[in-house]
């Protein structure tokens, strides 16, 4: 016996059910979280309503799609992050290439706000979308 200090159980929250490939790059929109972004290996970009599923509702329901972008990268999504004012999300893929969405009309529309594509010849494993500390 641990004392209890340790225990813990996990359940399910969300459940994704449009992708018929693998789900390589996930994360949920800052500030608030309502937002899940979900990257396959097909190269598929999902944004999820992730607030329809709270300790309130139904756990296993599918969450509901708010949007996608078929064909968002030629291959693997390899990480994706939103940005910290919860008006973005930028990708990476295994096409050698990262892009930045809007995640409003610009993710349902498939056209990245800005592609960064052959910069280098090598992958591109992650993206960082960090606070930026403004000069006084």
């Amino acid at each position: 016996d641990n004392g209890g200090d340790n225990d813990f159980s996990f359940r399910r929250m969300h459940r994704l059910v449009h992708s018929s490939f693998p789900i390589r790059a996930l994360s949920f929109s800052k500030p608030d979280g309502a937002l899940l972004f979900a990257g396959d290996d097909g190269g598929n970009l999902y944004s999820y309503d992730a607030s329809c599923n709270n300790e309130h509702t139904h756990m296993s329901a599918p969450v509901k799609l708010v949007a996608c972008a078929l064909a968002a990268h030629k291959g693997w999504i390899m990480n994706l992050t939103p940005f910290p004012d919860g008006r973005r999300v930028a990708t990476c893929g295994s096409d050698r290439s990262a892009r930045v969405w809007d995640c409003g009309m610009g993710l349902a529309s498939g056209t990245p706000v800005h592609s960064f594509e052959g910069a280098h010849d090598g992958l591109v494993w992650g993206v960082d979308c960090g606070s930026v500390v403004g000069a006084s």
